[in-house]
C-alpha cells in the first residue's frame, strides 16, 4: 500500500510558479465568471519535478491567471480564497503524489485535461483544438521519451509526425556540451549611473535568423538554431533570471531581448528593475556569442530609460505592432533614429493585422505575424491546436 497521500495549502497567489511550457488554452474571462459564480473549488496540483527541476503548477495554471487579472482589476477574491494579514491573497495547492520525471509530470498535465474529451467521439484534431501552438512538438518528444499521455494512443503520434512535423532543424536534439554550465553573480561593464549593462555592439543582430520561436513554444532543452523572442506572457520566462543557462544552451544564434510587461502606473524603480534584468540576461547571453535585438516594448513612460546600456551604434531593435496603435510603433522607430542618430536600422515589428503589415512594408520595417510560426524563409500557418 503506497504512503502517498494527497494535502493542501494555502500559498500565495504572487509565489505560485506556472508551469513554463505548457500549452493548455485557457478562457480567463469564463474562469473569471465561474470564480465569481460558483467559488474557488478546484485547488491547483504542484509538481516539483517540473520546470527542469524548480517545480510549478502542472494543472491550474489558468485558474491561476484568472485569479491574478481578478486581483489586478480590483475584484474581490471568490469563495474559497483566503486572505492573509498584510491583505495578499491565498491559493488552496495541492501537494502529494508526485510524479517521477518531469516528462512523467507533463504526460499527467496533459492527461489530465485531455481525458475530459476521451468519453465523446473526438478524432485527434479535435483534442488539438484545446491546445496552443507547439502542443504537437511536445507530445512527439513525450513519446520519444517513452511517456505517451493516456489520452492518446501510438497512432496519433504517428499522425503527427506524418502531417506536422517539427520544423526542420529547429528542434534537434543532439549530445552537444552545454556552452553554459553556471551563472555568475556578474556585474556587467556600465556606463550610466544606475549599472544597467552594456551590450556589446559586435553581437548586435545583422539580419533575422530564422526560425523566430516564442520562449515556451518548444522544450527548453531542444536545440533551436534561430531567433528566441519572449513577446509572450511574463510567466513563461520569469525563471529566467534565477536560471538563464538554458537560452545559450539551446545554441540559438539571436535573441529579442525578454519583455517584460510595464504600464504607466509602474514606479520608475520597479520599471528600472525589469529593464535591468532583461539587458543583463541579453549580455549574459552575448558572452556566448548570442546576437541580440533590443527591445523597445515598453509603456511610453519608460522609453527612455529602457535605452540604458545600448551602445549609438546600435541599429537592430524589435517591437510589438498593434493596429490600433500604430502611433506606438512610429514612436519606437523615432526613438531608436534619434538614439543611434541614423535610419539605417533594422526594425522589427511582431504582431498586427493587416494595418501593421501595410505600415511596415512602407516604411522598409521587417514584419513577422503573431500566431504564426515562421521557418525557412517563409511563413507557414500551423494548426491552433
Amino acid at each position: 500500500m503506497s504512503d502517498d497521500r494527497l494535502t493542501i495549502r494555502y500559498i500565495p497567489l504572487s509565489l505560485a510558479l506556472l508551469w513554463d511550457d505548457n500549452k493548455k488554452r485557457h478562457d480567463i474571462g469564463a474562469l473569471i465568471q465561474s470564480f465569481k459564480r460558483h467559488g474557488f473549488k478546484d485547488s491547483p496540483k504542484f509538481e516539483p519535478t517540473l520546470n527542469g527541476g524548480e517545480g510549478g503548477i502542472v494543472e491550474g495554471n489558468g485558474r491561476f491567471i484568472a485569479l491574478d487579472a481578478m486581483r489586478g482589476g480590483g475584484d474581490d477574491p471568490p469563495r474559497g480564497i483566503a486572505i492573509d494579514d498584510d491583505g495578499k491573497w491565498l491559493v488552496p495547492v495541492t501537494f502529494g503524489v508526485d510524479a517521477a520525471s518531469e516528462a512523467a509530470a507533463k504526460a499527467y498535465g496533459v492527461d489530465h485535461n485531455a481525458l475530459t474529451l476521451s468519453g465523446g467521439d473526438f478524432d485527434l484534431t479535435d483534442h488539438m483544438r484545446l491546445w496552443s501552438e507547439g502542443f504537437d512538438t511536445q507530445l512527439i518528444e513525450l513519446a520519444q521519451e517513452g511517456i505517451t499521455p493516456v489520452a492518446f494512443d501510438d497512432a496519433d503520434i504517428q499522425a503527427l509526425l506524418d502531417v506536422t512535423g517539427a520544423p526542420s532543424g529547429a528542434f534537434d536534439i543532439d549530445d552537444e556540451p552545454p556552452l553554459a554550465d553556471y551563472v555568475p553573480d556578474a556585474i556587467f561593464p556600465s556606463q550610466n549611473e544606475w549599472g544597467v549593462p552594456d551590450l556589446l555592439p559586435d553581437l548586435q543582430a545583422d539580419f533575422l535568423e530564422l526560425p523566430f520561436t516564442r520562449w515556451g513554444e518548444i522544450s527548453r532543452k531542444n536545440k533551436m538554431r534561430g531567433t528566441y523572442h519572449f513577446y509572450t506572457d511574463d510567466y513563461r520566462f520569469n525563471a529566467l533570471w534565477d536560471d538563464p543557462l538554458d537560452l545559450p544552451n539551446s545554441r540559438c544564434v539571436a535573441i529579442v531581448e525578454p519583455n517584460a510587461s510595464t504600464n504607466e502606473q509602474m514606479p520608475m524603480a520597479v520599471g528600472l528593475w525589469r529593464i535591468y534584468r532583461k539587458r543583463w540576461l541579453a549580455r549574459y547571453c552575448q558572452n556566448y556569442g548570442v546576437k541580440v535585438w533590443v527591445d523597445l516594448n515598453v509603456s511610453p513612460k519608460f522609453a527612455e530609460l529602457n535605452l540604458l546600456g545600448v551602445p549609438r551604434s546600435w541599429r537592430a531593435y524589435a517591437t510589438r505592432g498593434l493596429d490600433k496603435h500604430l502611433d506606438l510603433i512610429e514612436r519606437d522607430h523615432a526613438l531608436a533614429v534619434k538614439h543611434s542618430e541614423s535610419d539605417d536600422l533594422l526594425f522589427l515589428v511582431y504582431g498586427g493585422g493587416a494595418a501593421t503589415e501595410t505600415e511596415c512594408k512602407a516604411r522598409g520595417w521587417l514584419w513577422l505575424p503573431e500566431n504564426m510560426h515562421v521557418k525557412d524563409g517563409r511563413r507557414e500557418r500551423r494548426k491552433n491546436g
